[in-house]
C-alpha cells in the first residue's frame, strides 16, 4: 500500500464529503422534519430565563417528573443551550475537516486493504460501510430519544448519498493502484 495513495483517496473524501455537508444548509428536504413553536419568542424568553447556564438539559430526569401544570406527562425534552460565544464557526468548520480527514483516512485504508479490482464493487464497499455507520448513528437517534423517522431517513440518506459520491471520486482516482497490485 502506497502512503501517496492513502493521502491522495483522504483528500478526496475529506474535500468531497466537507462541500457536500455545506449543501445541507440549502437543502430544503433535510429542514421538512423540523417543527416549529407557535409562540417562538415567549418559548426563546422562557427558556433563557428557566435555563441558567448553558449545557445540555433533559427532562423530567428521574426527579422532576411533573410539568409545568402539576401533572405527570410522558414528554421528554432535550435542549442544548449555548451562549452566543459557543458559536464559531470558524472552530466548527475546522472540526469538521479534522473529523472528516480521521473518517476518510480510515475508509481508504480499508478500500487499499481489498482486492476490488471493478469501480462498482469499490464503490458498493464504501456505501456498505456508511450505512453501517449510519445504523449504528442514527437508529439509536430514532430508538432511544424519539427522532422522527422522517429527520432520521432524511439525514441518513443524505449521508449516504456524501458516502457514494466521496466512494466514486476515491474508487476513480485510485483506479490504477487497484488495477496493478492485484
Amino acid at each position: 500500500m502506497k502512503t501517496k495513495n492513502l493521502l491522495i483517496g483522504t483528500a478526496i473524501g475529506t474535500l468531497v464529503m466537507f462541500f457536500w455537508g455545506a449543501t445541507e444548509w440549502f437543502n430544503p428536504l433535510l429542514r421538512l422534519p423540523y417543527k416549529t413553536a407557535t409562540n417562538a419568542e415567549q418559548v426563546n424568553k422562557t427558556l433563557n430565563e428557566n435555563l441558567p447556564e448553558s449545557g445540555m438539559y433533559i427532562w423530567p430526569n428521574g426527579n422532576d417528573t411533573k410539568t409545568v401544570d402539576g401533572k405527570a406527562k410522558d414528554i421528554v425534552y432535550f435542549i442544548a443551550k449555548n451562549d452566543a460565544s459557543f458559536y464559531n464557526p470558524a472552530k466548527f468548520m475546522l472540526v469538521e475537516v479534522l473529523t472528516q480527514v480521521v473518517v476518510w483516512f480510515i475508509m481508504t485504508y480499508l478500500l487499499l486493504l481489498t482486492n476490488f479490482t471493478k469501480h462498482s464493487q469499490r464503490v458498493k464497499f464504501i456505501l456498505l460501510v456508511g450505512v453501517l455507520v449510519g445504523f449504528a448513528f442514527f437508529i439509536p437517534m430514532w430508538n432511544w430519544w424519539g427522532f422522527s423517522t422522517e429527520y432520521v431517513l432524511a439525514r441518513w440518506l443524505n449521508m449516504l448519498v456524501g458516502w457514494f459520491l466521496a466512494g466514486t471520486a476515491i474508487s476513480y482516482s485510485l483506479r490504477k493502484q487497484f488495477q496493478t497490485s492485484k
